[in-house]
């Protein structure tokens, strides 16, 4: 899918309720990054299995804030210092 020139003006977005969202909203996070969505944030050794396949569209979850998924474990762990 290519998303061409003036595809956000012709889209319709679906109106997010920041009080219903079980994570944050993230403007421009839809595949062709003209609407908002509620991305669910993953805690530590939860899955992010699904993070690391490619296609289907951008992801839905990612790792809360201080954690990253690892791809060895698939599973959401915390950022080491350096």
């Amino acid at each position: 899918i290519v998303c061409s020139p003036g595809v956000c003006e012709q889209e319709t977005c679906e109106p997010i309720d920041e009080s219903t969202c079980d994570g944050i909203v993230k403007p421009r996070a839809t595949f062709c990054q003209c609407c908002p969505a509620c991305i669910r944030l993953l805690r530590e050794n939860d899955s992010c299995f699904s993070l690391l396949l490619s296609g289907g569209g951008p992801p839905k979850a990612e790792c809360a804030k201080g954690l990253y998924c690892d791809p060895s474990t698939t599973k959401c762990v915390p950022l080491q210092a350096a």
